[in-house]
């Protein structure tokens, strides 16, 4: 056969429409890639978007690398603009392999709050994850007292809090392990207190009581609370001051007695009446296990004969506002005794002074040289955690980096920020050196300004400033 024959074979012809075929094929699957293609940074935004509400990722590159932990491993690490962490982590231990997932960590001005949310986010070989509703991710999330006294979860009660689902435990187990590295890495390096941290010790009628602030002056406690809703009455607010374990003053800021139980609520002058009350006369008539149920024997037998008002509930709610004041005097006392913390970034700062009005606490301060700058000085106010203001009154930029550093209006980018945010750029331990992982990675993006400690310098103001404010207010 000649060449021209070949060329008109039928053969050739078949062949030319296969190449043309591939290169068709091939051309449509790379255009298809192009078009589909979904990035590993486009799959992590997808999961902030399905797990933070009105939160945005301010910082995602906080784990250079996995952090074994447990029977599992931390993929990554990510600070909300909130304040909150969002960890990712993969647990071993499932049917045939691992389960990984997104856990979401709670922070209040810098403080843990425990578990806010647990998302799937893959697997390796598990046929059953169908069967874990969202009713089980969620349940994660109901166990945050048993979280912050130093609990692990476990698909067997006697081993740690159960979460497991019937006829799915091998990937309940592998989920457990992972939601229990994310804890571990939270508590290790976060919070630093090791893996096993010690339990905080619950105060009496917490159960019955939220939202408590407390100050402290010489021997007394002043608190602000307010009681759960008991019955019928809603919630209760109360303003109460202790001192020597008796009560100074007690004040109702909120009645949550029903309209119709009012006059007879009405029948007790409690501002008086709680005066001079201690522990042991309160806690005998609603029970001294504050741990447990309250006791309603004030409603079952009356016993309680002075305030037989008709109005029972918000009597043993007003009861109950003492009880937890006069019972938790003396921890309060202790707590309030010494700092809560040592001075965060201490070592970095010069000198600083401290005006307190209110929940607000302005700071004078200088922080030390840090690489070729001078000393800073700032002014700085912050109110419950978060800053309002912040002037820097003295720039120690060298004079080649001004036009650099001044690319940051920190006046306006500081205001809001928190401990929480501003720590986890420059680590949060401050009685250790600074760690400059700005400097070396430029991880705070926003922030590259080539004038990189001058940066630090200001971002040390600022977490000293929120870091420490809980010890002045």
């Amino acid at each position: 056969m000649t060449v021209k024959q070949f060329f008109k074979s039928a053969a050739f012809k078949a062949l030319a429409v296969l190449l043309s075929i591939t290169v068709v094929c091939g051309g449509v699957l790379a255009v298809a890639n192009d078009l589909f293609y979904v990035s590993e940074e486009e799959v992590n935004l997808r999961s902030y978007s399905k797990l933070l509400d009105n939160d945005k990722v301010v910082d995602d590159k906080l784990l250079t690398e996995p952090y074994a932990s447990g029977d599992g491993v931390v993929n990554k690490v990510a600070l909300t603009e909130k304040g909150d962490y969002l960890v990712q982590a993969t647990g071993d231990g499932g049917y045939k392999g691992s389960v990984t997932v997104w856990v979401l960590f709670g922070f209040e001005n810098g403080k843990f709050k425990g578990i806010k949310k647990v998302q799937y986010a893959s697997d390796e070989g598990e046929t059953l994850m169908a069967n874990l509703t969202s009713a089980y991710y969620q349940n994660f999330a109901n166990h945050n007292e048993e979280v912050l006294a130093g609990g692990i979860f476990s698909v067997d009660s006697s081993e740690g809090i159960c979460n497991v689902v019937t006829g799915t435990t091998k990937s309940s187990t592998a989920i457990a392990n992972a939601v229990n590295s994310a804890l571990g890495y939270v508590r290790a390096v976060i919070l630093g207190q090791g893996d096993n941290p010690t339990p905080e010790q619950p105060k009496l009628y917490e159960k019955n009581v939220k939202d408590v602030n407390v100050k402290i002056s010489g021997n007394t406690v002043t608190y602000t609370l307010t009681v759960k809703a008991l019955g019928d009455p809603d919630n209760f607010d109360f303003k109460i001051a202790v001192t020597d374990g008796k009560i100074d003053s007690f004040e109702i800021t909120k009645n949550g007695t029903t309209d119709s139980y009012l006059g007879a609520f009405g029948k007790v002058d409690f501002s008086t009446y709680m005066v001079g009350k201690t522990y042991a006369e309160l806690s005998a008539l609603i029970g001294k296990d504050g741990t447990e149920q309250i006791k309603t024997s004030y409603v079952e037998s009356g016993s309680f004969n002075t305030l037989t008002t008709g109005a029972s509930y918000s009597c043993i709610m007003t009861l109950i506002a003492g009880a937890y004041a006069t019972g938790n005097y003396e921890a309060y006392l202790a707590e309030g005794s010494a700092p809560a913390h040592p001075v965060y970034y201490a070592e970095n700062v010069k000198s600083a002074t401290q005006e307190v009005d209110g929940n607000t606490v302005t700071y004078t301060l200088t922080v030390k040289a840090l690489g070729d700058p001078d000393n800073f000085d700032f002014k700085i106010a912050v109110t419950d955690g978060k800053i309002d203001s912040f002037e820097i009154t003295k720039n120690g930029t060298t004079d080649s980096y001004l036009d650099a550093f001044g690319k940051v209006d920190f006046s306006t980018y500081m205001v809001g920020k928190t401990y929480a945010e501003l720590s986890a750029l420059i680590g949060m331990d401050g009685t250790e050196k600074i760690k400059t992982s700005y400097v070396e990675s430029g991880s705070f993006n926003t922030l590259t300004t080539g004038a990189s400690y001058s940066c630090i310098m200001t971002l040390i103001a600022g977490a000293y400033a929120t870091g420490n404010y809980d010890l002045y207010v």
